[in-house]
């Protein structure tokens, strides 16, 4: 469905007022086709300012729903107004999707853990709650057991821990981040076989034990779509939750493994639903060209993140200023130098919500587009734009994508490579694996031509704490974003459209859409 959009006045770009140039114009490349007084409007000190407040503590981790995520919106509606937008949905920045959200209030908890005859109160603040059925368990038996214990969990008969209590320590997450990727994966595979292994003998619930955090973040949120299209799934097997207390895991480290002689007593209330507005937050750059302006580039980053976590250190926000506040702002500042270009295609920037809850705000645009699909030329998504620090070396001045060789999409970008001193590299693996784990995805599938830039893959703060806006590299932040902007200004200029790529195989059902629509010239 098509929104409908109201007339907007054509203004001159010269009535446009334009932020001073920054410093960095000397270093701008004279072979860039994108003018270099429009590359300058891209600066370090733009990006520092939005990424420092997406990624502040005030925003909550900006978590799909939450009022930060909210606050993220207006404060993102205000920078493409400032850079010249037209707001794309009857006037306004924000297409709204109306959901309904399932979550526990944990709030209303009471439980305890009894050994001995001394009951311990176990707040409702050190709770982390994973599931949406509620629990109700009055003085059941505890099982204690940790991640090597798959063994003797073995040795049991399937069933017999019915009624009772798992306790199961967790490994501090900022300790796993910490592992090489052999270690990570050895934990957790270790982890996934205590955890089939405690499921076959159907406990009443499994609580993990975190040591490593003060305080839980609440219950988990369950989003569901009125029209049925996507819904976020919730874990099943045996109620699941996190325990934060520090009195409890002094208790833990007292208790024998297997069975004991402590109780607990648990009474978490059925979910309550309430609706939701989720916004793609849309602007519009109309094209220069009147025989090309009602073809469409879509660019793209999300603006959501995963929200609070359990106290570690004193802190307990996932600011997420790489993933994605650096897409982000890097897409804000490619707005507004290109707004002063002006190519002959309609360019869309969209701040896309629910990425982590599973690509949610791009399917969501896909199913309800504000602009024909038919029309759509491509899409070009941006994420991870800040952090050098990779695990297998600084990246420094270049970016990679994914699904490389699924288009011609990146003969464009080696040559706005080559023109702003940066470098498109290949991590073949990575290309391929994460095509279908960001927004380009839901693109992708209804046939448009698609792919996420990242300037490296993984980080060492990946969904961490540790993701903070000091971290980012900002002069090479500058150089991609720059590298994006003449890239996207020659897909919206030059007459040829991109093409899937007829000989790669993994583009074959990407393809098939983009055929499949009869509207397609």
């Amino acid at each position: 469905m098509t929104a409908r959009l109201l007339p907007v006045l054509a203004l001159p770009v010269l009535l446009w007022s334009a932020p001073p140039v920054p410093k960095e114009t000397a270093a701008l490349p004279r072979t860039a086709r994108i003018p270099g007084s429009a590359l300058a409007r891209i600066s370090a000190d733009s990006m520092r300012g939005n990424v420092s407040f997406l990624a502040s503590d005030l925003l909550e981790g900006r978590e799909t729903p939450s009022r930060g995520l909210d606050v993220a919106a207006e404060f993102i509606a205000s920078r493409f107004r400032a850079a010249g937008l037209e707001p794309a949905v009857n006037g306004s920045y924000f297409q709204v999707a109306s959901w309904r959200a399932r979550q526990i209030e944990v709030g209303r908890l009471t439980a305890s853990l009894e050994i001995g005859g001394r009951r311990t109160a176990i707040e409702p603040r050190e709770i982390s709650s994973s599931s949406l059925t509620a629990i109700r368990l009055e003085r059941a038996p505890v099982f204690k057991t940790t991640a090597g214990g798959a063994g003797k969990l073995k040795e049991l008969e399937a069933g017999s821990l019915a009624g009772s209590v798992v306790l199961l320590e967790t490994i501090p997450f900022e300790r796993l981040r910490k592992m090489t990727g052999e270690e990570r994966s050895e934990t957790q595979r270790q982890y996934t076989a205590v955890y089939q292994a405690i499921e076959r003998l159907k406990p009443a619930a499994i609580f993990g034990v975190r040591r490593d955090s003060g305080a839980g973040a609440g219950a988990s949120v369950q989003l569901i779509d009125p029209e049925g299209e996507k819904e976020i799934p919730m874990p099943s097997g045996p109620a699941k939750a996190h325990l934060h207390s520090r009195a409890i895991t002094e208790i833990f480290d007292t208790l024998p493994e297997g069975r004991t002689d402590a109780s607990l007593s648990f009474d978490l209330p059925e979910a309550v639903e309430r609706q939701v507005e989720l916004k793609n937050v849309v602007g519009l750059l109309p094209g220069s060209d009147p025989l090309f302006k009602d073809r469409y580039v879509i660019v793209t980053a999300h603006y959501d993140h995963v929200g609070r976590s359990g106290e570690v250190d004193g802190d307990r926000v996932f600011n997420g200023a790489n993933d994605d506040a650096s897409g982000v702002a890097s897409l804000i500042d490619v707005a507004t130098a290109l707004a002063a270009a002006r190519p002959k295609r309609s360019i869309v920037f969209i701040a896309l919500f629910g990425e982590e809850k599973g690509l949610l705000g791009s399917y969501y645009y896909t199913k309800h587009p504000l602009f024909p699909l038919e029309k759509t030329v491509a899409n070009l998504n941006l994420e991870h734009m800040g952090r050098t620090d990779a695990p297998d070396g600084a990246s420094l001045s270049k970016f990679t994508m994914t699904g490389m060789d699924y288009s011609d999409i990146r003969t464009v970008f080696e040559t706005a490579a080559r023109q702003t001193g940066t470098m498109l590299y290949r991590k073949d693996r990575e290309s391929d694996s994460f095509f279908n784990r960001s927004d380009n995805a839901a693109f992708a599938e209804a046939g448009i031509p698609a792919h996420t830039f990242v300037v490296s893959y993984d980080f060492p703060d990946y969904h961490g704490l540790g993701d903070h806006w000091e971290k980012i590299d900002y002069q090479n932040m500058v150089r991609i974003a720059r590298t994006m902007a003449a890239g996207i200004w020659e897909l919206a200029s030059r007459s040829q459209e991109p093409a899937w790529n007829t000989q790669n195989s993994k583009a074959d059902k990407y393809r098939v859409a983009r055929d499949g629509n009869k509207s397609v010239p």
